[in-house]
């Protein structure tokens, strides 16, 4: 009977041989192609696999997980260094000891480089700017990591092994290779009922970890007492290659955790950080603890939440942008904001932080020179796009409002030439000195001009009414009351077809006053907005 070719490379024909020899299974159509540089290889058909059919599997004996690696070590080694020490440091041992090794056909098809950021050199590293994986995310895992390989080497000299050839390169590669190749320790235990901590202790399964991810294929993993099997979920034609599915993971996991990425991710995502300062109200209106941790992804969006922003992000900020008597109307955890202008004080405060966010992004790169900075190219550029699609979003909803009813604009009142209150303004230039909304606001009349339009309308427009408001402080009573003193009844002499009248009393002043304060927002000086700079109240 010929003998199986598993690839035309020595050393992964070896590795076909090794893993038959110890009852793993291997399709009859599938081979092993290494792969055109020192990171890796790919599975290839010969022929048509068809659907449902049993890829590969590997026994457990030949897996490498945390009971195994206990067994290499004392006692004082287990209880004095971490769980993540002790399986990569048994990578190292292993490996140190070459043939007299049970996994050397394994370990010698194994990358000896990887992608990830934590191989990146300075140059590298400036492809990643602006993202959330950055230098200092990069070496603060590096940092732990080499803290467990020096506590755990310590520990080693000090029962008398030789750690000479032990290196921290060693033990960077053997980090790297469970963050890249390995599978939840739930695979080994699939029937137990109460979860367990080894069902989250990372495993090396060879063969299985062969397999190249590519996201929605149709795959199977089946455990049993015995094994773990890859069941194709649909056929396989004949010279292409065979994917596994890592499951939804966004380019930031994938680089960081298997030193690759992918253009046109679906499941990418923008992580976005927001741990406020809540106050007992906003705590109760939110009605648990915020993560502080928000995806910033197109899957977000569902017929009940047509946005790019999670909701549980949305519904914070409609709780920190909310005044008193927007809040006091509020559910407890809102799906919606509670008035016109609390949707754009949300939205402005969303557009701030990404345009903060986007300008950590250098305006321009070169073109990359290497596999790593590609990758993290194809990284940054779809973040870059998310948060620009994020920005376009929130600019739609603010704009959207800048034309609807119950928006009271005081430029569109005192425009020169075609106001719609001619009266009002020629009232306003009397009084004030001029009716140009930017000179008013230069010399801090703005307010004051916006209060009298309001209460102005209440007085002349049929149909206009002002919201109610819960009681007032005695402090904002008093401000009522001492602006009503400066303006009338000097304001009332200098035009008395407008603001003379027995219908301009301190109490219409005052609730304008708490109108302006309540129900107005100053639209930010941002690019792309209708209304920017403008103050506007909204009474809806």
């Amino acid at each position: 009977m010929p003998t199986r070719v598993f690839s035309t490379d020595e050393t992964f024909n070896a590795f076909g041989h090794w893993l038959i020899s110890h009852g793993a299974f291997i399709h009859e159509s599938l081979t092993f192609t290494p792969s055109d540089s020192q990171f890796g290889s790919r599975m290839i058909t010969s022929s048509d696999i068809p659907s449902h059919s049993q890829l590969i599997s590997c026994p457990h004996a030949l897996a490498i997980d945390y009971k195994k690696a206990i067994s290499a070590f004392s006692a004082d080694f287990i209880s004095n260094t971490t769980q993540h020490a002790t399986l990569c440091m048994f990578l190292c041992l292993e490996w140190l000891k070459g043939k007299e090794s049970l996994w050397w056909p394994y370990l010698r098809v194994l990358p000896r480089e990887f992608d990830t950021p934590l191989y990146f050199s300075d140059e590298d590293l400036k492809y990643l700017q602006g993202c959330n994986l950055d230098v200092n995310e990069v070496e603060a895992r590096k940092l732990m990591w080499r803290q467990e390989f020096e506590a755990a080497v310590t520990i080693l000299q000090r029962e008398g092994y030789n750690t000479e050839h032990c290196a921290w390169e060693l033990y960077l590669w053997a980090s790297t290779v469970f963050t890249s190749r390995s599978f939840p320790g739930k695979l080994m235990n699939w029937d137990r009922e109460i979860d367990h901590e080894d069902d989250t202790m990372p495993i090396l399964f060879p063969l299985i970890d062969s397999l190249n991810h590519f996201p929605i294929t149709k795959i199977t993993w089946q455990p049993s007492d015995t094994s773990l099997k890859i069941i194709s979920g649909a056929e396989v034609s004949t010279g292409a290659e065979v994917y596994n599915n890592y499951g939804p993971k966004p380019n930031e996991e994938l680089l960081m955790g298997y030193g690759f990425t992918l253009l046109q991710n679906p499941f990418d995502s923008v992580l976005l950080k927001s741990s406020p300062a809540l106050t007992p109200p906003q705590h109760s209106l939110l009605g648990e603890s915020p993560t502080g941790l928000y995806h910033l992804t197109p899957r977000n969006r569902t017929p009940e939440n047509p946005s790019i922003y999670p909701p549980a992000l949305l519904t914070l900020i409609y709780v920190l942008t909310s005044t008193p008597t927007e809040a006091s109307r509020m559910p407890t955890r809102p799906t919606k904001p509670a008035t016109k202008r609390n949707e754009i004080s949300t939205h402005m405060t969303l557009l701030h932080a990404l345009l903060r966010k986007l300008q950590n992004f250098p305006p321009t790169l070169p073109e990359p020179q290497n596999s790593k900075q590609a990758s993290a190219k194809i990284y940054a550029d779809s973040q870059r796009s998310l948060i620009l699609s994020a920005i376009a979003e929130s600019k739609d909803i603010i704009n959207s409002h800048a034309t609807t009813s119950g928006l009271i604009r005081l430029q569109s009142t005192l425009r020169r030439g075609g106001g719609t209150d001619r009266a009002f303004a020629a009232a306003i230039e009397s009084c004030f000195g001029s009716a140009d909304v930017e000179e008013l606001t230069e010399s801090g009349q703005e307010d004051v001009v916006f209060i009298l339009h309001l209460c102005h309308l209440s007085l002349t427009e049929q149909g206009f009414h002002l919201p109610a408001y819960p009681t007032d402080s005695q402090e904002a009573t008093q401000s009522a009351r001492e602006l009503h003193g400066e303006l009338f009844p000097a304001i009332a002499n200098a035009a008395p077809a407008v603001f003379g009248g027995e219908g301009w009393t301190l109490e219409l002043l005052h609730r304008c006053m708490e109108a302006y304060a309540d129900t107005g927002i100053r639209f930010p000086e941002i690019e792309g907005l209708t209304l920017a700079g403008e103050y506007v109240v909204c009474l809806e």
